[in-house]
């Protein structure tokens, strides 16, 4: 029995979220989480022809419109591996002049990153785990942001199957990559994006592609990961936590520059509470929006089982009445009436 996977091994990836193909231009994203995947999401939509309104928010849990680019189901022109024909997937591979990339970063900053913007900042999507001992409080100084980064430090190290961490913004890199069976051209450092860009660029020209290649920003942290953050234990354990990426890559990170990296101001720490203040409100919003939503379900569901009610009632009314006209009694004592109605009928 042949093994398909050695043939395809792309189809080993499935339908994952995580995987854009843009056929016509032959290219292969594979996203990995807190990377700059936002900016990216939204240059691949733009080189597949992607129409921007369909990824416009409705009531969800975001807090930017950018958010919405994440919603995988809203993306029409740009399959998963699993919606493309197999001798299209197979020929993935820069030797048949694709472009495929993906984007790596130091996992001790994207730790930081994505703690600050899920947790720290009250992103609505995260906002169940708010009664958790970890859950960081709203900060009054940047000592309170050391010590509850290091509380959800603890829950990596002695808690690192909890359900919270069973999420890609909190995992290892290396996994979601997938080097074993996606053929890539070039991973790139997240500080390298320019280069990404202008190879992108580079590639989608060769294929007769004229429109723009850019790339927006997309800044959802306001505070830079500084080297006070990981004291120890704290960056003995994130390494420990994150060993794949580190082996992997770790030669592309230099984590002493994040001695360089100045003390948060009180500018910046006001700022930060009134971003926690506004996703509070859209916390508030959003869980409104479902208790209306809830109670126009509730009511709507009431006078669907009233008319329900009023159905039955008539229904047995005209069976009732049915079975009294073919009732030969009272054929009998209607038929005088049925007679005189006719007379006067055709006088």
């Amino acid at each position: 029995m042949t093994d398909t996977s050695v043939h395809d091994p792309l189809r080993t990836l499935g339908g994952t979220r995580r995987a854009f193909v843009v056929p016509d231009l032959k290219i292969l994203y594979i996203s990995v989480a807190k990377n700059a995947c936002t900016t990216i999401k939204w240059l691949v939509s733009e080189l597949a022809g992607e129409d921007p309104t369909q990824f416009h928010l409705g009531a969800g849990p975001y807090v930017t419109k950018d958010e919405g680019i994440h919603v995988r189901s809203r993306w029409q022109r740009t399959p998963v591996l699993n919606q493309i024909p197999a001798d299209v997937r197979t020929a993935i591979s820069p030797d048949n002049g694709w472009f495929v990339f993906g984007v790596v970063r130091d996992p001790r900053p994207r730790l930081f990153s994505a703690w600050q913007n899920k947790f720290l900042m009250r992103n609505p999507a995260y906002i169940q785990w708010r009664d958790e001992p970890w859950y960081p409080r709203v900060p009054q100084t940047a000592q309170d942001i050391v010590e509850d980064f290091a509380k959800f430090v603890d829950l990596l190290h002695m808690r690192p199957g909890a359900p919270v961490l069973d999420d890609a913004h909190f995992q290892p890199q290396v996994p979601y990559l997938a080097e074993d069976v996606v053929p890539y051209s070039a991973i790139y450092e997240i500080g390298t994006l320019g280069s990404m860009r202008a190879d992108l660029e580079a590639h989608v020209r060769a294929r007769g592609y004229a429109g723009a290649v850019r790339l927006g920003k997309s800044n959802d942290t306001p505070l830079r990961a500084r080297a006070d953050v990981f004291g120890a234990p704290v960056h003995e354990r994130v390494d420990a936590y994150f060993h794949e990426d580190l082996e992997r890559f770790g030669e592309l990170w230099d984590f002493s520059r994040l001695d360089s990296v100045p003390p948060w101001s009180d500018d910046a720490l006001s700022g930060l509470r009134a971003q926690i203040a506004l996703s509070e409100r859209i916390c508030d919003l959003i869980a409104l929006v479902k208790e209306t939503r809830a109670g126009v379900s509730t009511k709507r569901q009431e006078s669907l089982e009233h008319l329900r009610l009023q159905l039955d009632q008539l229904r047995a009314e005209n069976r009732r009445l049915r079975h009294q006209v073919n009732d030969p009694l009272w054929k009998r004592a209607a038929r005088p009436v049925v007679r005189r109605v006719r007379s006067r009928l055709h006088r």
